[in-house]
């Protein structure tokens, strides 16, 4: 990484940007810095961030600090972050306590996160809570991010919510998503859309090219990025 990146951010970061001090943690932490990272979402928590009281959070949660990792969580949860409720949810699961995660995993689909919702989802179907799930499902489809319309996308065919389903493919391949792009193309050549079939054709060629290390797999958003933006 090219040191004049952060060198470029220092003087807002300094300022009292947060997403200058937010960008900064990134590319250290991307680099292997994750003192620096460190670093730079305190600063930032100090100045009332609650997107980085989640960052700092994760950052110790994955230096296995989960005291830590819960205080900052439940700094950012007082300040109503979305992502911290996420966080502590999936802690409680981890250690088992069920109706504590479903607690937080509910509060943070309702005020917005996307994860959550993708999450809650998947567990309510595991639990054969199927309407609270298509609700849940629905409510993701409705988020920004490409890959977590198209889980949901998944979900809703599962449930046999065939329409339903491809208008939240049709809206993550519009996005970009590969794999969106590739159930357009099957869906398109099913209807006899040739058209529509040939753009897609051409879409995912493209998205080929500009993206060739995309994978099929599809992994929760367990990193440092996880967070609300403020």
């Amino acid at each position: 990484m090219d040191r004049g990146e952060i060198d470029a951010l220092l003087p807002a970061a300094e300022a009292g940007d947060f997403s200058a001090m937010d960008e900064i943690a990134r590319l250290l932490y991307e680099r292997g810095d994750h003192e620096g990272a460190q670093h730079w979402l305190q600063v930032a928590v100090q100045a009332g961030d609650r997107g980085a009281m989640t960052r700092l959070g994760r950052l110790h949660e994955e230096q296995d600090e989960l005291a830590l990792a819960e205080r900052f969580y439940r700094m950012a949860r007082e300040r109503n972050d979305p992502a911290a409720m996420w966080a502590t949810g999936r802690l409680a699961r981890e250690r088992g306590d069920e109706d504590l995660a479903l607690r937080w995993f509910r509060e943070a689909a309702e005020a917005g996160d996307q994860q959550a919702r993708l999450d809650l989802t998947r567990w309510l179907m595991d639990r054969g809570e199927v309407q609270e799930a298509e609700h849940w499902a629905c409510a993701a489809g409705e988020g920004s991010d490409p890959r977590g319309v198209f889980l949901a996308g998944t979900v809703l065919e599962e449930l046999g919510k065939a329409d339903d389903a491809v208008a939240l493919y049709r809206k993550a391949a519009d996005a970009g998503h590969f794999l969106a792009i590739g159930k357009m193309l099957a869906v398109s050549v099913e209807r006899g859309d040739h058209a529509a079939a040939d753009r897609y054709r051409a879409l995912m060629s493209q998205t080929e090219e500009q993206c060739p290390e995309q994978q099929p797999a599809e992994e929760s958003a367990n990193h440092i990025g996880h967070g609300a933006q403020d």
